[in-house]
């Protein structure tokens, strides 16, 4: 069963400096598609929107690309400038609109030229958060095909094939210890990989702390691509007081003030 819990009053300031950070954020396509938009990842001439109505105003938007329809749900701010965009990918058979609401509090797209052109997106702040099979699009697909592009990456109850191939890229590894599907001890294994690719320290420090006994671990990097492991008590479903602290990590990348 997936834990439940009320937001504290700290956790819904948070929530709030979620939605400031985030320029642009989509809702994910199912895995089995978006591995085949990394071999095609520009949209064609056919991208649609309509408004739905939520707490901060979505937008539904669809893309055809290599003759097949994609779906996503957006979030794009009013403000002006550069944005930074987040992806979020969700796990196999799930929905964009279930997995960002409750999961991201931010989410995806793979259709990165739409949001450069028409949104002021910023191609230099692009992150992305997997969960589940949508980590391992995450750390196994996108890693090799974009991982240049990227600023940082996020994965949860996910683990990487190898790192041999791979450019050194920030990274925080979410696991819960009592994982059924991806076994923690793997994910830790994952963990330490993108460590000694990145250069980290062999050594962490306490970086954050919550409900479900949270501690997030802090490994600083020689050259500046730290990498973070969370755990909590609790299994493939992760706890709604963790995307807060996946955007705190991003957030702090983009702003160079993690190391």
């Amino acid at each position: 069963m997936k834990p439940t819990l009320k937001m504290s009053h700290l956790e819904k300031r948070s929530t709030v400096k979620i939605y400031q950070f985030l320029a642009i954020i989509i809702a994910a396509v199912i895995f089995s598609s978006c591995q085949k938009e990394v071999n095609n990842p520009v949209p064609g001439n056919s991208v649609t929107s309509s408004t739905t109505s939520s707490a901060v105003t979505l937008k539904t938007m669809y893309w055809t690309v290599g003759g097949v329809t994609r779906e996503a749900t957006v979030y794009i701010p009013s403000t002006s400038g550069y944005h930074p965009i987040v992806f979020g990918f969700h796990g196999k058979g799930g929905t964009g609109a279930g997995f960002g609401s409750k999961y991201c509090y931010f989410e995806q797209n793979c259709m990165l030229s739409t949001f450069v052109n028409k949104y002021n997106a910023n191609t230099g702040q692009v992150f992305c958060h997997g969960w589940s099979s949508g980590g391992e699009f995450i750390y196994n697909v996108l890693w090799t095909a974009r991982g240049t592009k990227l600023k940082a990456i996020s994965a949860a109850g996910a683990t990487l094939g190898t790192t041999s191939g791979k450019n050194v890229l920030r990274a925080m590894q979410v696991a819960g210890k009592s994982d059924p599907v991806v076994s923690f001890t793997r994910q830790q294994s994952t963990s330490q990989a993108i460590c000694n690719l990145d250069k980290c320290s062999s050594t962490g420090s306490t970086w954050a702390t919550g409900p479900y006994n949270t501690v997030a671990t802090h490994y600083s990097s020689s050259i500046n691509d730290p990498v973070v492991f969370l755990k909590y008590d609790g299994n493939h479903t992760y706890p709604d007081n963790v995307p807060p602290l996946i955007v705190k990590f991003f957030q702090e990348v983009a702003a160079s003030t993690i190391h």
